[in-house]
């Protein structure tokens, strides 16, 4: 299943949902975004492996042929964002990186993938709130979806932060976004004022971000583009980057004021995730998925100095420090005169 919307000549939004059935946090839509004015065309993202027939019925639809496209500019190297690159084997792949080349490696993310999965379905298993047997099998179901046949490998050029790329007929900054994801990049089209954000301004309670901070000066630098519409891989398309970027900023607010609040004694990613789902009957995948989001959300807040951590993984055992207060504090206070710069002018145009 797919749906086109294109709002300027040749610049095209291709909304694919995945042919396997996936339990979420999974199973939303993902876009690509297809440049295709020009004899050449170009991808932003192709989409996770599961959405392969929908994909190409797109192109086929929109009169595309994957000969013609001849670039493809990745957001990030998750799967969503690399899944379909098996469809344009001779294209060249680029990605924002100060390190050169990169891999996308199907099997590696996979092996990765699978791991944190396996250790999370460990530890809701020691604490009985899954059966191993019925983890893993969920496991193997998820990342068949997420990954397919696995694919093979195939290097990413790496660009500069800043650089121009050509694509299609546009000339398109692209510019690191860490916070959201590992890699994390957006490609900025000053001309148009379109942003295709991949996961940079993406910040729900599906996928936590991996640096509260880097996430605070990515919003930051990215709202000094003042994009006329914000294209992300996930979620709605904006039109009004103000009203964007303020949503945005009240969720990181809300985030870090929920922080100090989080939890009154010493708590483990399975117990926050026990408390949301009980014992995942029916739905092991999100119980899975929550207790990954705590250990991540709880790492971070290890690493800010929010609460003191013993131990490691999803049985680590948090207590709320000393330094919880004043390093929330100095968050909030961050993002405050941010927004508050913002609002008189000086920080957004």
């Amino acid at each position: 299943m797919f749906a086109v919307h294109t709002w300027a000549p040749g610049r095209t939004r291709i909304a694919l949902a995945p042919m396997t059935p996936l339990a979420r946090p999974w199973n939303r839509v993902v876009h690509v975004h297809l440049l295709h004015e020009g004899q050449y065309a170009a991808l932003v993202d192709t989409g996770l492996p599961s959405s392969r027939e929908p994909l190409m019925a797109a192109l086929e639809h929109l009169g595309v042929s994957p000969s013609r496209v001849r670039r493809i500019l990745l957001t990030g190297l998750g799967p969503a964002s690399t899944g379909n690159l098996e469809v344009f084997p001779d294209v060249p792949v680029l990605s924002v990186s100060e390190n050169g080349p990169q891999e996308a490696c199907p099997e590696a993310r996979r092996a990765a993938s699978s791991e944190r999965l396996v250790r999370a379905v460990a530890a809701l298993s020691e604490v009985g709130a899954l059966s191993q047997e019925e983890g893993e099998r969920a496991v193997e179901a998820l990342l068949d979806a997420l990954f397919g046949g696995g694919g093979a490998r195939r290097t990413v050029m790496g660009v500069r932060d800043g650089s121009l790329i050509a694509a299609d007929s546009a000339r398109l900054e692209a510019l690191s976004a860490p916070g959201s994801e590992e890699g994390s990049c957006v490609y900025h089209d000053s001309a148009s004022g379109d942003l295709y954000g991949g996961r940079a301004l993406v910040f729900d309670e599906h996928f936590p971000v991996l640096r509260i901070d880097d996430v605070i000066a990515s919003f930051d630098r990215l709202s000094q583009l003042a994009p006329r519409r914000i294209l992300p891989l996930t979620g709605l398309l904006q039109e009004d980057h103000r009203a964007a970027f303020r949503s945005l900023g009240l969720l990181v607010h809300g985030a870090l004021s929920h922080l100090p609040y989080a939890f009154a004694g010493p708590t483990r990613a399975v117990d926050l995730a026990r408390r949301d789902f009980g014992d995942g009957e029916g739905q092991p995948v999100a119980l899975i998925a929550r207790t990954l989001r705590y250990e991540v959300l709880l790492d971070e807040l290890a690493r800010s100095g929010v609460v003191e951590r013993e131990g490691e993984g999803p049985l680590a055992v948090h207590h709320g420090g000393s330094a919880q207060g004043s390093r929330t504090a100095a968050l909030l206070a961050e993002v405050r005169a941010r927004r508050a710069a913002r609002a008189s002018g000086t920080g957004e145009s």
